[in-house]
């Protein structure tokens, strides 16, 4: 945030700014700057910059990237359950899956579909 005195106009030679930053960011440069006669401001203009994490930020932080960890070893165990289940060896109790084997190994044939009557 910019705080500026203006003795002759808008930022001309004299006009005074002072900066600070909202809560919990630190300013990085000087608070006060001058406009001298060559038209240039005296310092740079400062920037904010986010302050160092509090102790409740960091658990926050923490706590989330915990949660987030427990909950993707919790999906990959569920989707790795669910892939062994589905590729168990077939127990020919599925008529519709085409492996079947239907409790016996060989030719069938059907009289009813035979091309050589």
């Amino acid at each position: 945030m910019m705080n500026c005195s203006n003795p002759w106009g808008n930022f001309s030679y004299g006009s005074t700014c002072s900066f600070h930053c909202p809560e919990g960011q630190l300013l990085n440069g000087s608070a006060r700057t001058a406009c001298q006669e060559n038209g240039q401001w005296s310092t740079p203009m400062p920037a904010c910059q986010a302050g160092p994490l509090t102790i409740q930020q960091a658990l926050t932080y923490f706590g989330g990237a915990v949660a987030s960890t427990i909950g993707l070893v919790t999906c990959g165990t569920l989707l790795t359950l669910l892939r062994k289940r589905f590729r168990q060896k077939d127990d020919g109790e599925n008529p519709l899956n085409p492996q079947s084997h239907l409790g016996t190994y060989g030719v069938f044939s059907n009289a009813a579909f035979d091309p050589s009557p």
